[in-house]
């Protein structure tokens, strides 16, 4: 993949100044996307890497450079590439993997919320039985016993519910999803995905939207 770089309007990165070159310049990209090699185009002006002309040479983000007298920004020249990259890609096989480790790790989420909320409601309903059951034993005639005893646990029941928040467990359930379904998407278009599972997905192979390759 290659990106260019030029006066011309037909470059990828376009640059309206008398020192550039018409194709001034091209940058050839990696094929995991990693590094780029950018190389001059036997331009009238030349390209120079933090102030030396250069032929060609591997780029790093620290790099300053210039084409001719037009220096370009490193920041926003690699955002450039990065883009020119997302635009032209076609096989995104490796992100989309990614989103299945996302719809396992939502449903673990959601799974150890709804398990932490019930653990907690047993534990104080636990809780609750035991105080009055100690409290009946101590301070309640023994023929009064039995028929308190026998509606101790639905006090307790009836006390933890009440004492349980499900508005928080629904908030955090919320929260989970709308976490996952902005997250849950197309890598190249951003379409989502989230009302169908990944497997779903996965057997149509390409994304009914973009068109990029998902699986192969």
């Amino acid at each position: 993949m290659t990106f260019y770089i030029g006066r011309n309007s037909k470059n990828d990165l376009h640059l309206a100044s008398p020192s550039v070159s018409g194709e001034h310049a091209k940058v050839s990209i990696s094929d995991d996307y990693q590094s780029y090699t950018i190389e001059d185009l036997n331009s009238t002006n030349g390209t120079y890497i933090n102030g030396q002309a250069v032929a060609k040479k591997e780029l790093s983000k620290k790099d300053k450079i210039v084409f001719g007298d037009k220096e370009v920004q490193t920041e926003e020249f690699f955002e450039k590439i990065k883009a020119f990259i997302h635009e032209k890609r076609t096989d995104f096989s490796e992100e989309f993997m990614e989103l299945q480790v996302l719809e396992r790790k939502f449903q673990k989420d959601k799974d150890k919320a709804n398990k932490f909320f019930k653990i907690k409601s047993a534990a104080l309903r636990l809780a609750v039985t035991v105080g009055i059951m100690l409290v009946v034993a101590q301070f309640t005639p023994r023929e009064y016993r039995i028929y308190l005893m026998g509606a101790i646990g639905l006090i307790g029941t009836v006390i933890s519910t009440l004492s349980m928040s499900e508005d928080r467990l629904r908030n955090r359930i919320e929260d989970l999803t709308v976490e996952f379904m902005s997250a849950f998407s197309c890598p190249k278009c951003n379409m989502e995905l989230a009302g169908k599972s990944w497997k779903y997905w996965r057997s149509k192979k390409n994304c009914p939207k973009c068109k990029c390759t998902w699986a192969n």
